[in-house]
């Protein structure tokens, strides 16, 4: 199931059937929430689940409308428009356009489904695509973490053209990333934050240790995580991470060089494989409890 979170106070807002790697606002249905249930997409209102694409009960491949299309681990998604959402395949190492309008009608937009591997092109090779966001710099660009590659993928939403952002030993058992308004990335990776220069393509460690876990406050360098999983940029410097297996929202203060745990759903087993704002002009207060202000957060349990 999944909660939202409003302040320190955590409602159950949906149930699942299996696995949520993803979650979102769904964009164009108000009070809705757009969510992956393992092998399909949903979205639901907190009372009514309705399938976009896919089953929950059964996996392969297969391009079909609604419940007749088949995914292998629906990883991440973004909602393009209306009518468009791009789904990363993850165990067909594809990536998957999905026609809300046309009944969750699918089709593959980049890699081979079924063929995993590592090239550029059209329509490339995937190792397994799992997160995935629109580049704010590039509009009609994808970024996609590509986790057993260490890379960072670029695919064309429209004809599927994929490429190599940045390719980096540092980014083992990468996961998600996040980008902030000058188009620099944040991912996670094993147990730590890293920033990417969106220019330059350098790859840095922002918060964590590259030879220890745990659970830690403090500096960026000096705090640690216990394997930190979504992240979100939010604006003024901060981003929010789901630290998974400490079971904390962990708030990244990059202007003050401070890390802090929110005070909310403490003790909660595994929240937060994902989380989103409501608002994407919400910050965060920075308060002496480290409350969000205007924020609502939607975490798995």
């Amino acid at each position: 199931m999944f909660h939202r979170l409003e302040g320190s106070q955590a409602v159950t807002f949906a149930s699942s059937s299996y696995h949520i790697y993803r979650l979102e606002v769904d964009q164009w249905r108000p009070g809705h929430v757009i969510y992956t249930d393992r092998n399909s997409l949903k979205t639901s209102d907190g009372t009514d689940a309705r399938l976009i694409a896919g089953s929950t009960t059964r996996h392969g491949y297969a391009e079909g409308i609604g419940g007749t299309a088949r995914f292998n681990d629906v990883g991440g998604f973004v909602q393009i428009n209306a009518n468009q959402i791009i789904v990363s395949d993850y165990s067909n190492f594809c990536m998957r356009k999905i026609y809300r309008l046309k009944g969750g009608a699918t089709r593959t937009l980049s890699g081979r489904c079924g063929t995993e591997g590592y090239m550029d092109g059209k329509p490339g090779l995937f190792t397994n695509p799992w997160a995935v966001v629109k580049d704010k710099l590039n509009q009609n660009q994808l970024l996609v973490t590509d986790r057993r590659s260490s890379a960072v993928r670029t695919v064309n939403a429209d004809i599927g053209q994929s490429g190599t952002f940045v390719k980096s030993r540092k980014l083992y058992k990468l996961e998600y990333l996040t980008q902030d308004s000058a188009g620099n990335l944040y991912v996670t990776a094993f147990q730590d934050i890293y920033r990417i220069s969106y220019q330059e393509r350098n790859v840095s460690l922002l918060s964590g240790s590259l030879a220890e876990s745990g659970f830690r406050d403090g500096t960026l360098r000096q705090s640690l995580f216990e394997g930190p999983t979504d992240l979100r940029f939010i604006g003024n410097g901060s981003i929010l991470v789901s630290d998974v297996s400490n079971g904390r929202i962990r708030h990244l203060d990059l202007l003050s060089d401070r890390v802090t745990t929110l005070n909310m759903c403490q003790g909660c087993l595994n929240p937060c494989f994902s989380l989103q704002t409501r608002s994407m002009s919400a910050t965060l207060t920075k308060s002496s409890d480290s409350s969000v202000s205007n924020t609502s957060l939607f975490t798995v349990n």
